[in-house]
């Protein structure tokens, strides 16, 4: 009887290939269905960065001008520290967008307004959805 059951314990360890086979198909199945949400919500998460870092940048450069009477020529200036080390941006680095990118900066000029914003995942002017552009002034339209 010892015998008969080292026989059956030996056929009976490990997987069968149906087996294998059923798992494979149900983790397909999961990433099929998960897949696109995940990466929806990535893009999601993409633009609500972007959002709060033009607001931070648009705040900053209020910051700069109660301070100079004036918009800085050029967004790179609220990095540079000033005589006591500190700057305009927290960390004395300019933010880049969620897709790679330097953001753009359009001071005010002929009675336009400041504009700072991002032209998002395609990296050009227009589009839609995670491709649209995303600036102060879009974002105050909304509000």
């Amino acid at each position: 009887m010892h015998k008969q059951q080292k026989k059956n314990r030996r056929r009976n360890a490990g997987f069968t290939l149906i087996e294998i086979m059923v798992v494979v198909l149900i983790i397909g199945m999961l990433a099929t269905l998960v897949g696109p949400n995940v990466m929806r919500a990535l893009g999601k998460s993409n633009i609500t960065k972007c959002k709060a870092d033009i607001k931070a940048l648009e705040t900053a450069c209020s910051m700069y001008k109660m301070e100079n009477g004036r918009f800085p020529e050029s967004i790179d200036i609220l990095a540079e520290p000033d005589d006591s080390g500190e700057s305009f941006i927290e960390g004395n680095m300019m933010p880049i967008d969620p897709w790679g990118n330097e953001y753009f900066y359009n001071p005010p000029s002929g009675g336009q307004s400041l504009e700072i914003g991002s032209y998002g995942a395609d990296m050009g002017p227009g589009g839609d959805g995670e491709d649209a552009d995303i600036s102060n002034l879009t974002l105050h339209e909304r509000n």
